[in-house]
């Protein structure tokens, strides 16, 4: 089975599981010129005269500076993207940016899975602990189902708290304050092939004042740029209004602002002010294919190019992942414009990318993927047009 057959099968599978950047230069001014005069005899000096005329030698004007050539700054080509290997063992394809430089990375050196901060600048490593987890603000959320808890951690791998809630996966907010994560529910699903049933619950960064918010059918959540939203494709527990949703974390108000049976792929910009996401099987191709919209859902446009995407920088750029053909070759990044839904760039990766895991870091400079051939975390960069 091709891997673009298995990447067509993952999206249907997600599908159907989800369903849920001139210059004007003045013109030199010419001299004007004067109106024709007819010719003047030239005087003859009187020897009187003659005797008064003072002889000099004849000298060259100093040169105006303001017409002088000014050379014109030579520009610095771009660095030549460069690969590195951030894993000892082709384990997992789990990794995260933490920030613009640091990648969060599950490996196994050993055998032992173990997950570390690797930082680009310099390669050092810090350990964190065993199981993975989600970053934003800086921190690290670091799971662990079996002692029932979630670890915060900073970007040095101090503890900043410890959370009770069932080793859940765990999603901090932008401004580093609060946190939510998913607690399944013991009821059945409609069917086995929506997200389980699960209560949205959110607490300050140490675990205080948590709360319940709501019960849907969900998989994951988003924060928004306020610390105040969240945003997750869901369902409701009966499995009606289907899309994507728009949760107040402090009343539990809802409201569904992308109607669509079969929903994909939701990602909120770096900025927290944009959605990219992309609609199947809604019945009218024209519907179908990715979109991005506002974070409220308005101003939705369509982009013609298909593929995987990512966030580029803020929230105006996507990236979308071109697969080589089977037969042999790299794959591709594309970078769009979304205003305009122009290409702005591409660029050729070193290798191929395994089961869509690809990440770029949050200035648009590195993309970290899983490649395919021996099966690591590789950071590739920096990339054209970041």
């Amino acid at each position: 089975m091709t891997r673009r057959l298995l990447s067509a099968l993952t999206l249907l599978a997600a599908a159907l599981i989800l369903g849920a950047c001139s210059l004007s230069g003045g013109k030199s001014r010419s001299a004007q010129t004067t109106a024709s005069r007819p010719p003047q005899p030239i005087a003859t000096p009187s020897p009187t005269a003659k005797a008064l005329v003072t002889t000099t030698s004849a000298t060259t004007p100093p040169a105006n500076p303001a017409l002088r050539a000014t050379p014109k700054p030579t520009s610095t080509p771009a660095p030549k993207p460069s690969a590195r290997i951030v894993t000892a063992a082709g384990c997992c394809g789990l990794f995260a940016w933490v920030d613009d430089s640091q990648l969060l990375v599950l490996d196994a050196p050993g055998g032992r899975a173990q997950t570390s901060i690797y930082d680009l600048t310099n390669g050092n490593r810090k350990q964190l602990g065993g199981d993975f987890g989600t970053s934003a603000a800086g921190l690290v959320a670091l799971s662990d189902q079996a002692s029932g808890t979630t670890r915060i951690v900073d970007q040095n791998g101090r503890t900043v708290s410890t959370i009770q809630n069932q080793g859940t996966e765990t999603w901090i907010a932008p401004n580093g304050k609060r946190v939510a994560w998913l607690q399944p529910l013991p009821s059945k699903t409609p069917s086995s092939l929506l997200p389980r049933p699960v209560e949205l619950w959110v607490a300050d960064i140490n675990g205080a004042n948590a709360k319940p918010v709501l019960r849907l059918l969900a998989s994951n959540v988003q924060w928004l740029a306020d610390s105040r939203h969240l945003v997750t494709v869901g369902r409701t527990l009966a499995a009606q209004s289907p899309g994507v949703w728009d949760i107040d974390s402090d009343t539990g108000s809802h409201q569904v602002i992308v109607p669509a049976t079969f929903v994909q792929a939701l990602q909120v910009s770096p900025d927290g002010a944009h959605l990219a996401y992309l609609i199947t099987f809604s019945g009218k191709p024209a519907q179908d294919g990715i979109w991005v919209s506002n974070a409220d859902g308005t101003g939705r446009r369509h982009i013609s190019g298909q593929g995987g995407f990512r966030w580029a920088d803020g929230g105006s750029r996507l990236w979308l992942l071109q697969l080589a053909p089977d037969g042999g070759g790299n794959d591709h990044l594309q970078l769009i414009d979304t205003a305009s839904d122009a290409t702005v760039t591409t660029v050729a990766l070193d290798g191929r990318v395994l089961d869509d895991r690809w990440s770029i870091s949050p200035d648009g400079r590195y993309v970290a993927f899983w490649r395919e051939t021996d099966q690591q975390t590789e950071v590739f960069g920096p990339l054209p047009g970041a």
